[in-house]
């Protein structure tokens, strides 16, 4: 199978579907396992641990459906089982790409501007959780900030800290704010030049970075139905199911 880029409604209909068809097929639960094992390993960018939690999940439905009958996925308990799993493994994969992606562009900022950056611009996200609200859209220093400030800059950066009371990119990544690092938090850090800190404001910073976000409500009921109603219309056409075509109906009746 093709590698392939990874997203939760892609494996939710994937594996569900490859279940479907083993079991309609009567294939034995050691080859619908080796099925699920080469869909789940298509997918890009999700390490051993997050391809393991997929398998496990996939291959633990596997075994009810196979005992109890196709009709055992065309249930909410079914479809969520795997949606949600999915959107873990989606949750934590961000995570861990985030902090690839932030070395990533510390890395290409020393390179343009020729020092290490000592500031970050938060995110800022018009629907974020109450957990974070009062962290978002603001400017973060690194601890080791006095490290890497020579000159008449340390004591304006020592100013400006004070006077504004910063805290430290490490000490909200962890507990108890888990900043950008809780699964399903979308905020991310972007390296900011110490003049545009000192210079201007966070919400400008923030837009010149495009970090300032208007979004709708994340994931809400109209958006779980249509897109369970878009997974069971390809498994119905994979493996035609009375049951596949009730799930189909009932989603589309839930959003109206």
């Amino acid at each position: 199978m093709r590698k392939q880029a990874y997203t939760p409604q892609k494996a939710t209909t994937q594996l569900m579907a490859v279940i479907a068809k083993g079991v309609n097929e009567n294939r034995r639960l050691s080859d619908i396992d080796d099925a699920i094992r080469t869909v789940v390993n298509s997918y890009v960018g999700l390490n051993r641990r997050e391809r393991a939690r997929l398998f496990r999940n996939a291959s633990e439905n596997a075994r009810r459906v196979k005992a109890r009958g196709i009709n055992e996925l065309a249930s909410r308990t079914a479809y969520d089982s795997f949606m949600s799993t999915s959107r873990k493994v989606m949750a934590t994969s961000d995570t861990r790409n985030k902090m690839v992606t932030l070395s990533s562009d510390m890395a290409d900022f020393e390179n343009e501007k020729g020092y290490e950056p000592i500031f970050f611009a938060c995110s800022y996200h018009s629907n974020c959780s109450c957990g974070h609200e009062n962290f978002q859209g603001k400017i973060y220093v690194d601890r080791f900030w006095r490290m890497k400030v020579r000159g008449t800059d340390y004591y304006r950066v020592l100013s400006y800290i004070k006077n504004r009371n910063i805290q430290t990119v490490q000490s909200v990544v962890k507990a108890p704010i888990w900043l950008t690092t809780r699964p399903y938090c979308r905020h991310y850090f972007v390296p900011v030049p110490t003049a545009d800190v000192l210079g201007s404001s966070p919400k400008k910073i923030l837009h010149d970075c495009n970090a300032y976000h208007y979004t709708p409500d994340y994931y809400t009921n109209d958006e779980y139905f249509r897109i369970r109603s878009d997974v069971y219309t390809e498994l119905n056409q994979i493996v035609p199911s009375p049951e596949f075509k009730t799930m189909i109906e009932r989603s589309r009746h839930r959003r109206h």
